[in-house]
């Protein structure tokens, strides 16, 4: 049901959109039923659908088809269409993890900023994101393992769900 109205919203048939995502339509059907739309909405969340969308007829004025335009200037780096797509819940913990990532960018252009007009020089200094991943697997993964709520909120959001993952 959530790929067809994503399929309604983009103007194009689930099939390109499945193909877009690189789902394996035979690997989706060989899935049990209760697991289909949750495993293919994952990946769909996952793919770029941008190019898939085609011109909407003026009669789809309606509140759905304008919240993909008010979840666009949170980030362009999320399809909109498919966060729209997402459960409520899933919807609000992607946004969420967006905006720590752009508050974490931000601070992190404030501070080069900051460096660049002292004049001083980070040198060797390495932020914690790509300290982690420099690590050895086995260590990186016992650092996100242990790793304090506040060092997870610099993290970038794919370092994040490693984490999540892990515990």
């Amino acid at each position: 049901a959530e790929l067809e109205r994503l399929a309604t919203r983009l103007g194009c048939r689930q099939a390109e959109i499945l193909q877009a995502a690189g789902i394996d339509i035979e690997v989706v059907a060989a899935l049990p039923e209760d697991m289909r739309s949750p495993v293919v909405m994952a990946e769909v969340s996952q793919a770029s659908l941008d190019h898939l969308r085609r011109p909407q007829q003026a009669s789809s004025g309606d509140a759905a088809a304008a919240a993909p335009t008010q979840a666009e200037p949170v980030s362009s780096e999320i399809d909109a269409v498919v966060l729209e797509a997402l459960p409520p819940d899933i919807r609000e913990e992607v946004l969420r993890e967006e905006a720590a990532r752009q508050r974490e960018q931000q601070q992190a252009a404030a501070a080069a900023e900051r460096a660049a007009a002292s004049g001083t020089s980070q040198g060797g200094d390495m932020d914690n994101a790509s300290f982690i991943a420099s690590l050895d697997p086995v260590l990186r993964e016992e650092v996100l393992m242990s790793a304090p709520e506040e060092l997870l909120r610099t993290l970038p959001a794919e370092l994040v769900a490693e984490a999540q993952l892990i515990r």
